[in-house]
This record gives structure tokens, sequence and C-alpha cells, in this order.
């Protein structure tokens, strides 16, 4: 498994050390624990002597003190339980010597180290230490104050309003808070299943691009609305509809994202598009436009469509998502959000008049655009991935490597679901999948709660 893995590859640059760092290395080593805590957890413990040998050869090699063995050990036990269904508190506190997590000094060397003010969880012997392990440190600091605000949520009936800015990781227990933080949940797992989609899409449409615009071409219209149809339950707008239907859509407690897509109705997906032919594809029509535009020319696309949702909020047809509160994200050169910030009532107004401005000029983007920009782009490439399922099915005879609902990621957690080794689709249903065995056990689907088969289909409801 991956405890071996990671241990092999730690091993592969002590023996020649031109592969790569002791940070490399010490990387590695805390990966493999992670993989022995994930296993112990889900199958139990094993004994000394069933520890594979690698692992012991490499702890040999390293000849770590006692204290950062501990304390790696600890570390791994607790992030190994953000990625399943429990959370391990590791070793008790007053058996572990703290150390610092970057370098590995122990506590009293230099002095008291310094706690991250956020996790609490990581100690730091300086600021230089602390602000090189950010990179590494963040998703891990992030994961327990989201997992810590939820365990005070549930505890407590009554919370006090924060003074100033809340981030995502913290709630309140206004209605309006709790609505932002889902949002914020949703975003995060909808960016990582556009990546895949995407990725997926341009695979398929380089193989097999102009196979399937002739397979589309020669389909009749009232075959093209059918399929339409049976891939998304009739759960599409027959019409484009109005901008009010779609306000009201994604307005209240429980918002359908994916009518922020309203141009994707059954009358405009089977008609003609209206490019001048520029964009690459051959024959004239709403489908195929759509799919040169996501593959062949993302750039362009994907600045149409902020500057549509910019054009939608301003106008209202779009609401905000986040109880009218101030709230950013940062843009990422990989299409992705840095961390979301919600400001509070009680947040100062220069400072949210700051960051207004900084939404204008483009250098942040508004929250709530942020969010249907990436509903958007999930929604659309969804559909473009199932239709060409369809054409896998009907004309080249083969069920597809990589389902829609595989792309979408783990039914729990949203993360990927393409590791062959650790993901699980659910033997029953066959639409629900899990990125580990973990997952599966939270989201109570050990026993399948459909019993049956189910076909896979695209909802936009």
């Amino acid at each position: 498994g991956n405890e071996v893995y990671y241990a092999w590859l730690a091993m592969t640059i002590l023996d020649d050390p031109n592969l790569g760092t002791k940070e490399d290395v010490m990387a590695y080593y805390k990966q493999s624990l992670k993989a022995k805590y994930r296993r112990n957890e889900l199958y139990g413990p094993r004994s000394k002597s069933e520890e594979p040998p690698v692992v012991q050869v490499l702890e040999q090699r390293l000849q770590l003190t006692p204290d950062i063995q501990n304390f790696l050990k600890s570390l791994a036990e607790v992030q190994n339980g953000f990625d399943g269904i429990s959370i391990k508190s590791g070793v008790e506190s007053s058996k572990v010597k703290r150390c610092c997590v970057k370098c590995g000094i122990s506590e009293g060397t230099k002095g008291k180290l310094m706690q991250c003010s956020r996790c609490k969880l990581a100690y730091y012997c300086s600021k230089d230490c602390q602000k090189a392990d950010w990179k590494s440190h963040k998703e891990f600091c992030k994961t327990v104050s989201k997992q810590e605000e939820k365990a005070k949520s549930t505890t407590s009936t009554t919370s006090p309003k924060p003074s100033s800015i809340d981030v995502s990781g913290k709630s309140t227990q206004s209605r309006e808070d709790r609505a932002a933080k889902e949002e914020l949940d949703s975003m995060e797992g909808n960016v990582g299943a556009a990546k895949r989609l995407h990725t997926e899409l341009c695979k398929l449409y380089k193989e097999h691009g102009n196979l399937f615009a002739d397979w589309w071409k020669g389909m009749s219209r009232s075959k093209k609305v059918a399929i339409l149809k049976d891939v998304t339950y009739n759960t599409l707008y027959d019409t484009k509809p109005s901008f009010e239907e779609v306000r009201r859509d994604l307005s209240g407690n429980s918002p359908n994202l994916s009518r922020v897509l309203f141009e994707y109705n059954i009358k405009n997906l089977v008609g003609s598009c209206k490019c001048t032919g520029s964009c690459g594809h051959y024959y004239n029509e709403t489908i195929l436009h759509e799919m040169a535009d996501w593959t062949t020319h993302l750039s362009r696309k994907e600045e149409m469509e902020l500057h549509l949702c910019n054009l939608m909020k301003k106008q209202g047809h779009y609401p905000d998502l986040f109880g009218g509160n101030v709230a950013i994200v940062l843009p990422k050169e990989d299409g992705g959000f840095g961390d979301p910030m919600v400001f509070t009532d009680d947040a100062p107004d220069e400072v949210k008049q700051e960051y207004k401005d900084l939404i204008m000029n483009g250098s942040l983007y508004d929250a709530s655009v942020a969010q249907f920009l990436v509903s958007r782009k999930v929604h659309s490439i969804r559909l473009l991935v199932k239709l060409f399922d369809e054409y896998q099915i009907a004309i080249r005879r083969c069920p597809t490597s990589n389902s829609v609902e595989r792309l979408m990621g783990c039914r729990h957690c949203s993360r990927s679901c393409e590791d062959a080794t650790f993901s699980r689709q659910c033997s029953t249903c066959k639409v629900a999948w899990f990125c580990c065995l973990g997952c599966m056990i939270a989201a109570g689907h050990e026993t399948c709660p459909m019993g049956v088969e189910c076909d896979s289909k695209v909802m936009f409801q």
C-alpha cells in the first residue's frame, strides 16, 4: 500500500542523495506514517512482526530521536483522522516533547516554541520556520479549524458573534452564516470536480471529437431532444427561463446552482450556434460549439463566463449567496481559488470598502460570483462528458472508463475518486463513489440506501 510506497521512496533517496534532499525523505516518511495510521483505523493495528520490513529499515536508517518520532506519529494520526471517519488525539501531550514541525528542534533548546494560532497543533521555533512550512501546513491547518468549529456547533446552542472578520473556518449560529459556510464548502468541492471533468473532456474531444460531431449532427432533432431529456432525467428547462425564474431557483436556503446555466435549455442545446466559424468545430451546432469552447478556447471561454457572472450579479439576476456580507476569494493560477473570507457586520466599514474596491478592479473575486462561475463550469462540462458517454455506448459499444459520477468526486468529502487502490464504487447502485472505505462508512453507505442499480443521470435540480 501507500505505507510501503512512500517508505520505498524515502529509502531510494537515502541510497542516492542525487534524487532528493533530507526534507524530501522526511516528507515521504510522514506520508508513510499517515498511510499506516489510516490502515490501522480501518482494519486494526498490526503486530511488530507484521510491520513491512522496508518501514522498519527506514526508521533504523533515519535514526530519529524518540521525541521526534513520537511527534511525527502523533501528527500523522491526527492528520489521518480528518481523512476518515473519526479524529484521534494522538499520544498524550505529557508523553511528547514538543518539537518544531519544520526543523525538528526540541522545546527548550532555543527557548519556548511558538504555537500556530489557528489549529493549535503545530509548533515552530521561529517565524522563519513557520513561514517555510506554511505551504505544507496550510491544508491541514484549515481542515483542523473546520472540524473544531463543526464539533463546537454540534455541542453548543449559542455562540458569541465575531467582532471583526469571519474567515471560512469560522461559523456562527445565524442562518446566514451557516448558509455562507455551506457555500464555501460546496465551492471547494466543485473546483476539484471541474478540473477532473475538464481533463476528461479534453481527452475525449481530442480522441473522438470528429466522430462525436458526425454522430450528433446525423441525428434528428427529436432524437437529440430525447437523449438530452434522458441523460438529465428531464430536469432541463424546455426553453430559456425568465430572469425571475433563475433568481427564484438560486435563492432560498437550498439554492439550485445548476440553474445559473440558464442558456442550457432543450431548445437552445438542439439548435444552431451563432458563431462565425472561428471556433474550430465542423458543424453549426450549439453542443459542438460548447465543446470546442471548453477544450480549445478555454481562456476566452472563462473570460466570457466571468464577465457574464459579474453582469448577472450586478443586475440582480444572480442573488447574493452570503447573506449580504462582503465575501471575497483570491483567484489562483491553476484556475481554482484561495481561502475565502466573509466579513461580518462588525467589520470596519473602511475595511469592507477597501476589499470592494479590489473586487471592482479585478484583483479579487466576489465570492458569490466565484461560486456561480464554478457552478456554471462544472454543470456545463458534466453534461458534455455525459453526452460523450452516450456516444461511447451507442457507437463504440464500450463503457466509459471514467464515469461522470466518479469524476464528480467522493459523495462524502468531494475528494478525487481516481485512486484505483482506495476508491470505492457502491456495488449495488453503481452510481455512488467514495474516495476510501472510511468515507463510505461515514456516509452511511455500507448498505446501499437505494437497494437497486440506478441509471447514471446528470441532474439539473
